[in-house]
C-alpha cells in the first residue's frame, strides 16, 4: 500500500490567482491600518496642542520618509476600501462569477493606486 504523502508546497513558486491577491492585500492592509492608528491619534494629538507642533508635523509629512508614510497609509487605505466594497458587493451576491470577479479585484486594485496618485498630487502640488 503507497501512502500519500504530504507535499512541500512553494508559496513563491504558486501561481495566485488576482482575486487571491486582493482577498491577501484586504487582509494585509486592515492590519496595516490598525497598526497606523496609535500613530494617527498621536499625530491628531501633537499637532493640535499648538501652532508649532503643528507646523512640525507639516514640515515631516513634507519629508522623503513623512511623504513615503503618507503614500503608504494611504495606498493601503484605499486598497482596503475599494477591496471592501467589491467585498461587500460580493456578500450581496454581485460579482460572484469568474469573469466579473476577476474584473472587479483588477478594478479595486487600479482604483486604489489612481486614487491614492490623485490624493498624493493634490497634497504636494
Amino acid at each position: 500500500m503507497i501512502k500519500s504523502r504530504p507535499r512541500y508546497l512553494n508559496l513563491l513558486k504558486i501561481h495566485l490567482p488576482i482575486t487571491g491577491l486582493v482577498s491577501i492585500l484586504h487582509r494585509i492592509s486592515g492590519v496595516l491600518l490598525f497598526g497606523f492608528i496609535p500613530l494617527i491619534i498621536w499625530a491628531i494629538g501633537y499637532s493640535s496642542s499648538s501652532e508649532i507642533n503643528f507646523q512640525h508635523i507639516q514640515q515631516f509629512l513634507h519629508t522623503v520618509v513623512g511623504g513615503g508614510v503618507l503614500t503608504l497609509f494611504l495606498l493601503v487605505l484605499m486598497q482596503h476600501f475599494f477591496a471592501g466594497i467589491r467585498f461587500l458587493l460580493m456578500d450581496l451576491g454581485w460579482g460572484m462569477e469568474r469573469d466579473i470577479s476577476v474584473k472587479t479585484a483588477k478594478l479595486s486594485l487600479l482604483l486604489s493606486i489612481i486614487s491614492t496618485l490623485a490624493i498624493i498630487l493634490g497634497v504636494y502640488l
